[in-house]
């Protein structure tokens, strides 16, 4: 894309999207070397190398989500959580001390830890650490779920590639709740805010393969076996968009 300034209020846009994407700025149309200028940022565009490069960057930035986030910004602006299914999701980023300490009770409970491949040999110093480094984590999105009963679990969307639209799923539910169908709506949000807000084409996972009620859970959800795990004791699952979108209608 070659860029032509034909109003003032467009310099802001000129300045940053080269640096963001590759655009060239020709220059303001009635500049004295505007001409010359254009002919020079079609030359540098002329290769299709050049053209792909730029085109994928391009995709990479806007990839037409941008309301929606900016949505989410509002509502975490005002209430400081977003909704999904039902549930409140707070981001590890905004809670308060008291939760950091419910997260980390629950993290290294034996019904939760059991199911992990880092078991729950969690300390509270590492804990924190952790919770500290989540305000400029861009890669993972990590939740304290709530309903009108009290705190549910844990839903998190880690390894986000937003080039290739794709993520792993988190989830542990409140081992102190034992309501039946905690674990799917807390799934249910998780994967609203991964396919819906998020705009991941495929949300992936593993569990242990002896976490029986687990994978019954993920597969009337839609994911399937990859057979991809190169760990006899886990299985890989995975559900696109398109079938996510296609159970939700």
């Amino acid at each position: 894309t070659v860029m032509v300034g034909v109003a003032d209020n467009q310099r802001l846009n000129r300045r940053g999207w080269p640096g963001l994407v590759g655009f060239v700025d020709a220059g303001v149309w009635n500049e004295p070397d505007f001409a010359e200028r254009l002919s020079q940022a079609c030359q540098t565009l002329q290769g299709c190398d050049e053209r792909s490069a730029v085109s994928e960057r391009s995709q990479e930035a806007v990839d037409g989500l941008g309301a929606v986030r900016l949505i989410d910004c509002l509502e975490l602006a005002v209430t400081g959580a977003l909704t999904a299914a039902g549930l409140t999701l707070t981001p590890f980023a905004r809670l308060s001390e008291e939760d950091r300490r419910r997260v980390w009770r629950m993290r290294i409970h034996p019904e939760v830890s059991r199911w992990m491949a880092t078991g729950g040999d969690i300390s509270w110093d590492t804990h924190v650490r952790f919770m500290d480094g989540q305000a400029a984590d861009t890669r993972n999105r990590n939740f304290l779920a709530r309903d009108v009963a009290g705190v549910a679990g844990v839903a998190s969307i880690h390894r986000i590639d937003r080039k290739a639209r794709t993520g792993e799923l988190g989830l542990y539910r409140n081992p102190e709740r034992d309501e039946r169908g905690l674990g799917g709506r807390l799934l249910d949000a998780i994967c609203g805010v991964a396919f819906d807000r998020e705009g991941l084409r495929l949300f992936t996972l593993e569990v242990r393969r002896d976490n029986a009620a687990a994978i019954a859970l993920y597969t009337r959800f839609g994911f399937r076996d990859t057979l991809l795990s190169r760990d006899e004791a886990m299985i890989e699952m995975s559900l696109s968009d398109h079938d996510w979108r296609g159970r939700t209608q």
